[in-house]
């Protein structure tokens, strides 16, 4: 019996050796097929991330509102009427929110990059005032500064020139790109959101079938 478990393990380590020297050996191959499984997953793991954050508000709903409502009104199968629309109103809900968030913060977040760029070259002046005005009794060193501060600012300017002529010159790749990756995200949202309504109805079976793996 001890040669027996000898002998499995043996083959199990000379086995795990042999695929670990494939995988590196073809590390370019298996990095390329892991890149493509995990696109292929991205909808399920939007799906359980949503209905992880969405849970909460299902429940509520559930629980709170919908099965005292249903049974008082002696619907048939009261439970898991209450837990469908629960979970339909849980995700327009947290979709709704998550919404909100988006549109409150966005033109914000814009505003701000947009204040930041157009005054960076009064931000820079401003600095460079500050630091000659801290080095009077330097001269030389208040030279040096003050050409830093103009070298600086002379590098940003173009740097900020020249990205913006480059992204006009490629304006209909960006455009198109930029309405590819939106496409693929609201695909992979939409069908996250399927996928989270299967995880959320079937959330007990989940809770039981990993309790059994955790616990045997």
């Amino acid at each position: 019996m001890r040669m027996y478990k000898r002998a499995v393990i043996t083959f199990c380590i000379v086995a795990a050796a042999i695929v670990f020297y494939l995988i590196l050996a073809n590390f370019g191959v298996v990095f390329s097929a892991f890149q493509k499984l995990i696109s292929i997953l991205n909808p399920v793991f939007v799906g359980f991330i949503i209905a992880y954050l969405a849970f909460p508000i299902c429940r509520f709903y559930e629980n709170r509102m919908l099965r005292p409502l249903f049974k008082k009104m002696r619907f048939k199968q009261a439970a898991e009427r209450a837990k469908g629309v629960g979970i339909a109103l849980g995700l327009i809900t947290f979709a709704a929110v998550i919404a909100g968030v988006v549109v409150a913060i966005l033109p914000q977040l814009l505003m701000s990059s947009r204040n930041l760029f157009g005054n960076l070259n009064r931000y820079l002046v401003d600095l460079n005032q500050w630091a000659l005005n801290k080095m009077t009794d330097y001269p030389d060193v208040q030279e040096k500064v003050n050409d830093f501060f103009k070298d600086l600012s002379a590098n940003l300017s173009s740097l900020i020139q020249n990205n913006i002529s480059e992204a006009f010159n490629n304006l209909a790749n960006i455009v198109t790109g930029s309405f590819v990756r939106i496409g693929g995200a609201v695909l992979n949202i939409v069908m996250g959101m399927c996928v989270s309504v299967y995880f959320l109805y079937n959330r007990e079976k989940f809770v039981a079938q990993s309790k059994k793996l955790v616990f045997g």
